[in-house]
């Protein structure tokens, strides 16, 4: 087999297609302008390893995409975490790969279903683990988009599909190997994104906060020559100190901080929340609008997954369930501006038994605060590079925008909400009256199932026996359908645009140098 690459310099940056047909060598490729090309793979995003080899699949450490030829057929990788993911469509003859969604839909000349009002309910299912995601959605007509997380998907010639798990780092034995594995990935890892050998090179950039996980991440930043940090100079309301700025920290630690206000995209009027709302998962990271300008060709550090290095988290395999979807809204936004994100917690999140048996360990006790916000991991990088103790990590904050708590008219940008409730008018929530009247029902069941479940587990804890009772009825009729579930649809449509091509001509890999490359 044989790669044919297309690129559009109208694309988003990173975005890419690929287009498998059955019994036919060629693998085509459409890419935007900074998707780096050679004979054997495509890529976008950085590895712990040689970039000339391509050998990401293999990589511990991948932050990007990319599908690489062997001699079985085209393997497709994802990113080693669950914050983005791959997408494939089957159609017959032939199967549709892509780093992106709304790409995938135009490719496969498909789109959503408007009629389906759980989008945003099967994409936040990855919250659940590798295990229990989602992992197929509806389309209009009538086929289905797999979705793929943390793994490699071989896709042979007669377009017969495996999904291959990742390699897996040994388990770490103290926080000695734990903190190396963590230094020596991002070393490579950035030694990878700056290789003179690439269309585009990226240079780092770190979020820091008040909290333990971006510190933690811009201590690691900082040991690769990170100079500059971006940070938000307020939590969002709920929180007893609304204060979230990192400007201490990071003066500390030799980084120049740039502050912003976390509402920046409330002043917008090019539908800022589109590009996040689109990857299906919510859209709560539209605060991070407000670093735009300083994003394009980053390597770009955050602490997302920070749970994972939790003392308290007391999941025991390595199956990534997390407590919120907190960084998986940034897909699109980062395709389109062109930077590589970190969310470095999930470095050792692969290895997550063994890094929370170390954060649990006599050795860690100086560094344990004994509270339910309590990561000595990530406090003993901090402090060991000379932070105090009272500058960071004393509870637990938030800058990210939640759409589904709130009336949209109060957090979206007013032109956003203009076209969002035009969009939405008539579009009716169910098909009929009888689909309506099933989600009633089903809604009761499961409050109902809900009930019992607690009362049954109340019984049973008086008697010292605990487990975990889920109900029976799908979590899908937990909440209410309410407009918020068109989110997804219409910011659909916003993007579609960026991705529709009007032309197309074949170039060859060794296109000439991308300019603002942030080489």
């Amino acid at each position: 087999m044989q790669f044919e690459f297309h690129a559009i310099d109208t694309l988003p940056k990173l975005a890419w297609c690929a287009q498998i047909t059955r019994n036919n060598p060629i693998v085509r490729v459409v890419h935007g302008p900074w998707v780096e090309t050679a004979d054997d793979f495509v890529c976008e995003g950085a590895w712990n390893g040689e970039f000339s080899k391509g050998q990401f699949p293999d990589a511990f450490v991948y932050m990007g995409s990319g599908a690489r030829l062997t001699d079985s057929g085209v393997l497709f990788s994802s990113p080693s975490h669950t914050v983005e993911r791959l997408h494939v469509i089957e159609m017959g003859t032939r199967t549709l790969v892509s780093n992106s969604l709304a790409f995938l839909l135009v490719q496969a000349d498909d789109w959503c279903d408007t009629r389906y009002m759980f989008y945003i309910h099967d994409l936040t299912s990855v919250m659940k683990g590798l295990k229990e995601y989602k992992r197929k959605i509806p389309t209009a007509k009538g086929n289905s988009v797999l979705i793929f997380y943390y793994c490699n998907v071989l896709i042979r010639p007669d377009l017969s599909l495996t999904q291959l798990e990742k390699r897996c780092p040994k388990p770490f034995q103290t926080y000695a190997e734990l903190y190396d594995f963590l230094r020596t990935g991002i070393a490579a890892l950035h030694q990878n994104a700056m290789d003179p050998l690439r269309k585009v090179s990226y240079s780092p950039l770190t979020t820091i906060s008040s909290g333990y996980d971006s510190p933690a991440a811009s201590v690691l930043a900082v040991s690769i020559g990170c100079k500059d940090a971006v940070t938000c100079t307020q939590a969002r309301p709920g929180f007893q100190s609304f204060d979230d700025s990192g400007r201490e920290v990071a003066k500390l630690i030799g980084l120049a901080v740039s502050e912003f206000d976390r509402h920046a995209y409330l002043h917008r009027d090019d539908f800022p929340e589109a590009d996040f709302m689109a990857a299906g998962t919510g859209g709560e990271d539209v605060v991070m609008v407000a670093f735009e300008k300083l994003l394009p060709g980053k390597l770009f550090f955050t602490g997302y997954g920070g749970s994972f290095w939790d003392r308290n988290y007391d999941k025991s395999c390595r199956n990534f369930e997390r407590r919120d979807a907190s960084g998986n809204s940034l897909a699109e936004y980062r395709l389109r501006l062109g930077f590589i994100h970190v969310p470095v917690p999930y470095i050792i999140g692969v290895n997550l038994p063994s890094s929370n048996a170390i954060s649990n360990s006599a050795e860690m006790h100086p560094w344990c605060t004994g509270n339910g916000y309590d990561r000595p991991v990530a406090r003993r990088i901090v402090e060991e590079r000379g932070v105090p103790r009272h500058l960071f990590g004393q509870q637990k904050k938030a800058i990210s925008q939640p759409f589904s708590q709130l009336p949209l008219s109060t957090i979206m940008s007013k032109r956003s909400y203009e076209d969002f409730k035009a969009f939405s008018t008539n579009l009716p929530l169910f098909a009929n009256w009888t689909g309506a009247s099933f989600f009633s029902l089903m809604k009761l069941l499961y409050d109902l199932n809900f009930w019992i479940n607690w009362k049954v587990r109340a019984a049973f804890e008086r008697l010292g026996i605990f487990f975990e009772l889920d109900p029976i009825i799908p979590d899908r009729f937990k909440h209410p359908v309410t407009v918020y579930a068109l989110t997804f649809h219409w910011s659909l449509s916003k993007i579609k645009p960026r991705y529709t091509i009007t032309s197309m001509k074949t170039k060859s890999r060794d296109l000439q140098r991308a300019d603002g490359s942030g080489s």
